[in-house]
């Protein structure tokens, strides 16, 4: 019996698979992070934001590792992508100005953690209406109701 699962183990056996090499490999292939991440833009598909908030990748890196680490998505393509914007944003150039958009996979990770990160008080906002940067944003709660111990809103 032994001899039976000693040969089924090595016909089954997986070539090795260097993970780190194939993130390395396809981190090369995006374009390299700047010093200001723009975390939520009307450019991101399904975006209900109608200016860009920016983020400084330094300021965030912590919280981004830290997510990666306490974090967990049933979908592969996602946890991927929440292990490798660590990665991405730790080779960011922080000479350069220009604000770095997000590849789409990195923004499903981040789309819901962007008020997170403005209490954090970790972003600007761009208006492309008055073009200026913005440090601070009035967030307003309107239509408020309740019913029992739940409350709805609608934030502004």
């Amino acid at each position: 019996m032994l001899k039976l699962i000693k040969r089924w183990r090595a016909r089954h056996d997986q070539p090795s698979f260097n993970i780190e090499q194939r993130v390395g490999t396809y981190l090369l292939t995006l374009p390299r992070c700047t010093r200001h991440v723009v975390v939520a833009s009307p450019r991101y598909k399904d975006s209900h934001y109608r200016g860009e908030v920016w983020a400084d990748a330094a300021q965030i890196l912590p919280w981004v590792e830290k997510h990666a680490n306490n974090v967990w998505s049933v979908c592969g393509e996602t946890q991927a992508a929440r292990l490798t914007l660590p990665l991405w944003l730790r080779g960011a150039d922080l000479d350069n100005p220009q604000p770095s958009y997000l590849p789409s996979f990195f923004v499903k990770v981040l789309e819901d953690y962007v008020l997170d990160l403005v209490h954090h008080g970790w972003v600007t906002f761009w208006c492309p209406e008055c073009a200026v940067h913005h440090r601070y944003i009035c967030l307003d709660r309107r239509d408020q109701k309740s019913i029992g111990d739940w409350r709805f809103w609608t934030s502004e």
